[in-house]
């Protein structure tokens, strides 16, 4: 009698440790995905807390009085509504409690003194002068952050 059966060797090793490997990666992978999703988001609910100091025609004054945590310098964008038109920020300028300039702004750009885009936040006691060629009266100059440190602030000047 003929044996019908014959001995079967099954998968080769290479195979077998190529997907073992395929295996552990899609699973390390799912796991990554599911940890991630379960990390809560940081969301700022709050603006910042703005005082208006006094105006000129071509400047105006600021003073912070609360700050969310966090609530970084770099970022910071203004814009001016001037007439139902945008107006063109020129500068701001950031003191902080003790008068001393910390950032300014110069349309483009930030620019620091001794500290550092990632170490500067806003506190409250800062002053914040920001100036353009025409401000007056009835302008709305809106603050906000790129970064998502803070809700957008509007001050009526």
């Amino acid at each position: 009698m003929k044996r019908i059966w014959k001995e079967n060797e099954g998968v080769s090793p290479v195979i077998a440790t190529i997907l073992m490997v395929a295996i552990t990666v899609v699973l390390a992978a799912v796991l990554y995905v599911m940890v991630i999703g379960m990390t809560p988001t940081e969301t700022i609910v709050s603006p910042l807390g703005l005082n208006k100091s006094g105006h000129t025609t071509t400047s105006v004054t600021l003073l912070v009085s609360s700050a969310p945590d966090g609530a970084m310098v770099e970022g910071t964008l203004f814009s001016l509504d001037h007439n139902n038109a945008i107006g063109i920020i020129d500068s701001a300028i950031i003191y902080a409690g003790n008068g001393a300039p910390v950032a300014w702004y110069n349309g483009t750009a930030w620019e620091y003194s001794g500290t550092t885009a990632d170490t500067l936040h806003y506190s409250p006691g800062m002053k914040i002068v920001v100036s353009a060629s025409a401000i007056s009266s009835g302008d709305t100059l809106t603050i906000s952050s790129a970064e998502g440190y803070f809700l957008t602030t509007e001050t009526v000047i």
